[in-house]
């Protein structure tokens, strides 16, 4: 399994597409959260085809600002448990496998851009407006 979390600003810039197509092939990439991507969900979902992932979650930007996405792959599924214009927290499944979270965060106090967020990492950082995902 692998994973990229890249804060790239104007994702709708047409030269940006291929790059990212290139390193997700590379890099053979299962999931993605890209943060201040300054693109619409609609768009979102037109990358999320060209990248060849099964699913995109997409949190539109405000003005000239933000825009969260995280994709993924078959054969990892997810289950949405909280967003804002800030962070986007999924549980992960896959079958025969444990149930953990990955959540993708920007624009926060300790400048996280992705965390997996354990008890540990909460005690660290007992300021953290994130939240704490039980493993089922």
């Amino acid at each position: 399994m692998s994973f990229l979390s890249w804060n790239y600003r104007e994702l709708g810039n047409p030269y940006v597409i291929p790059i990212l197509h290139d390193l997700v092939q590379t890099e053979h990439l299962d999931f993605i959260f890209l943060s201040r991507t300054l693109v619409g969900s609609g768009r979102m979902e037109e990358i999320r085809n060209q990248l060849s992932f099964d699913s995109c979650f997409a949190i539109d930007p405000i003005g000239r600002s933000g825009g969260l996405a995280k994709l993924r792959r078959n054969p990892f599924d997810w289950q949405l448990i909280n967003f804002s214009s800030n962070f986007i927290s999924v549980k992960v499944h896959r079958e025969g496998k444990p149930v953990w979270c990955l959540t993708g965060f920007y624009a926060i106090e300790e400048k996280l851009d992705l965390a997996l967020a354990t008890t540990r990492w909460f005690d660290m950082f007992t300021s953290s407006p994130a939240f704490q995902c039980d493993l089922i």
